[in-house]
C-alpha cells in the first residue's frame, strides 16, 4: 500500500513537470499504429516510413500542446490521433501518464466562427512549431502551414505528398 501511495504521488507531482511530459511523449512507442494505418488507409499510409514520419509529427504536436495548451492537428496528423484514440485502453493509459487526464478529441464543427478560431490556433501552432523544433513544419504532412502570401507550399514533395497537401489546402482532407 505504501508503495502504491508512492508511485501515485511521484506521478502527481511529476505531471507539472512539462520537460518530463515532453520526454514520455517523444519516447512513447507508438509503433503499433503504423501497421493498422496502413492496412486501414492504405491510400493515404502508403509505406512504414511515411507513416512513421506521420507518426512523429504527432508526437510533435502532443509536445506542442504541452507548451500551450492547444491542439489543431493537420487532417494527417487528425488520422494518427484518431488511430490512437481507438486504441482505447493504450490512449488512456497515455493520457494518464503523461497529462494525468484523457485528452478528449472535439471535431469541429464547420461553422465560420470554429473555422476562424481554428486559423489562429493552427498559426499559434506554427508558430510554436518553429519555436521549439527550429524548423517549419513538413508541408507534406502538415500540408495548411501558413505562408507569406497565405498559399499552401507544396515544392519539394514526392506527387502523392503534393496531392494530398493540395487537397487539405483545399479544404478536401483525403486522398
Amino acid at each position: 500500500m505504501i508503495k502504491k501511495n508512492i508511485i501515485h504521488i511521484y506521478i502527481y507531482m511529476s505531471l507539472n513537470d512539462k520537460k518530463l511530459k515532453i520526454k514520455m511523449i517523444a519516447n512513447y512507442d507508438l509503433n503499433f499504429l503504423i501497421s493498422q494505418l496502413m492496412q486501414k488507409k492504405p491510400g493515404i499510409f502508403y509505406n512504414q516510413r511515411f507513416t512513421s514520419s506521420v507518426i512523429q509529427e504527432y508526437k510533435k504536436l502532443l509536445i506542442i500542446y504541452v507548451q500551450i495548451g492547444k491542439m489543431a492537428p493537420s487532417q494527417l496528423i487528425d488520422h494518427i490521433w484518431h488511430a490512437h484514440i481507438q486504441n482505447t485502453r493504450r490512449y488512456r493509459h497515455f493520457c494518464n501518464i503523461v497529462f494525468g487526464y484523457y485528452l478528449g478529441h472535439q471535431p469541429s464543427g464547420g461553422s465560420v466562427s470554429e473555422k476562424m478560431k481554428l486559423k489562429i490556433m493552427a498559426n499559434q501552432i506554427y508558430g510554436t512549431y518553429v519555436n521549439i523544433f527550429k524548423i517549419k513544419p513538413p508541408s507534406g504532412i502538415w500540408g495548411n502551414s501558413p505562408t507569406e502570401d497565405g498559399t499552401c507550399r507544396t515544392s519539394n514533395m514526392t506527387q502523392k505528398s503534393r496531392i494530398h497537401a493540395l487537397l487539405i489546402c483545399a479544404g478536401g482532407g483525403g486522398v
